[in-house]
């Protein structure tokens, strides 16, 4: 028995039917034994009708697939070209620390082809050395989900040797239940050159600042020598007065230069050091008794460079100069007190004070033809400050200043 074809029969055909049946159908004839029967041409042509619309939807899909495979396939193309070509090698190590794989980039950062190195120890290319940096990066890889970052040596065919920098993160293995150590290798040696030669070119301008110092220093102690042999000739007692104080500037300046000189950074100078040597020095100038008259400092620490610091250290000379000629007449005893405080950094009070007979209340220390104190007046207009005087218990002088805090040395 005979029965037309149906839509539902069309859906039940295999592919291998369906494109026997167009073959029979274009031949103008049917198979014999067939499962099913078609003994009408009416019934072939219908189906042919109804089987256009599904052909035309097929080959549509199937076109639609072949452009979404090869869309695919430039991506991988595209992607693996970036792997590949990546300005840095790219390198996976597995749990015991070899080679899993390895982009071109890495490939040629270890001067090897990339066949060879699945399954070689990474640590056959890191210099001894770096051994226990290698290791360390490991550890903490392991030990932590953040990134690692390590610099390292690592050694090329015919023993040439890079620095490297390795950026590794820990990513799970679930196929052998480990992790494995997904790593960036980047050659920064041209970066450790560039550092390296600012490093000595730093360190030769250190040496040849300290020179500068050592050598003005000594220029100085000259000038204070023949001061000294100078004041052997003069008989007038205020002309020797003023050999010796000039002496005692210079060598205040002398000493600073001299404490710069052996400051670890150039920079900076231990100010209560140098004012000790400073105050030092004048008592011995003086002939000063330190049993009667002390000294006390009190100084905050401080970073000044020579605009600041030999304006400030002329300031102590002179104001300590002054009271140990004047303060304390007749064997008087007494305290010199020298301070030095900051608020910010930028902002500083100095004060050198005594516990003497003070200035008397009929002089007027801005208008004085005293030459110290003339200039201490202009030292303190060099650093842009104020003085004032305070005469309630002996004789202190205040000097306020700022100073900029990107002072060069």
């Amino acid at each position: 028995m005979t029965h037309a074809v149906t839509m539902a029969d069309y859906e039940t055909l295999s592919r291998a039917e369906l494109i026997r049946l167009l073959k029979c159908a274009d031949e103008r004839a049917l198979p014999a034994g067939d499962d099913h029967d078609f003994t009408s041409r009416q019934n072939v042509s219908e189906l042919l009708q109804n089987l256009e619309p599904y052909q035309y939807k097929l080959e549509l899909q199937n076109r639609e697939l072949r452009q979404a495979q090869e869309e695919l396939r430039e991506a991988r193309n595209r992607l693996s070209n970036l792997y590949d070509f990546a300005p840095v090698g790219y390198v996976t190590l597995d749990d015991k620390g070899c080679i899993q794989e390895i982009n071109l980039s890495g490939a040629k950062l270890l001067g090897m082809e990339r066949a060879e190195l699945p399954g070689k120890p990474f640590l056959l290319f890191v210099k001894n050395n770096s051994l226990p940096t290698f290791l360390d990066h490991l550890r903490r890889c392991l030990e932590s989900d953040e990134q690692v970052t390590s610099e390292l040596e690592i050694i090329l065919p015919a023993d040439k040797t890079i620095h490297a920098q390795l950026l590794s993160v820990r990513v799970p293995d679930n196929l052998h239940r480990s992790y494995l150590y997904r790593t960036a290798i980047t050659d920064v040696t041209e970066r450790r050159r560039a550092e390296q030669q600012v490093h000595n070119s730093l360190r030769e301008k250190e040496v040849l600042l300290k020179e500068v110092h050592h050598r003005v220093k000594n220029n100085l102690q000259i000038i204070s020598s023949l001061l000294k042999l100078q004041s052997g000739y003069v008989t007038d007692k205020r002309a020797l007065e003023l050999f010796r104080e000039t002496q005692d500037i210079v060598r205040s300046m002398a000493l600073l230069h001299e404490k710069l000189y052996r400051s670890p950074d150039l920079t900076s100078v231990d100010y209560a050091e140098y004012i000790k040597s400073v105050a030092t020095n004048l008592f011995r100038s003086y002939g000063v008794n330190s049993e009667l008259i002390s000294l006390s400092i009190v100084v905050d620490h401080v970073s000044w460079g020579l605009d600041t610091a030999i304006p400030a250290s002329l300031i102590i000379n002179e104001l300590i100069s002054n009271s140990l000629k004047y303060a304390f007449p007749d064997g008087r005893a007494g305290e010199i007190t020298v301070e030095l405080h900051s608020n910010d950094l930028s902002f500083f009070t100095l004060a050198v004070s005594d516990d003497g007979i003070g200035i008397p209340g009929h002089i007027d220390v801005e208008r004085t033809e005293s030459l110290g104190l003339q200039l201490v007046h202009a030292l303190t207009q060099e650093l842009d400050g104020t003085l004032s005087l305070d005469r309630s218990k002996g004789t202190k002088f205040i000097i306020t200043f700022t100073v900029d805090k990107q002072e060069p040395a």
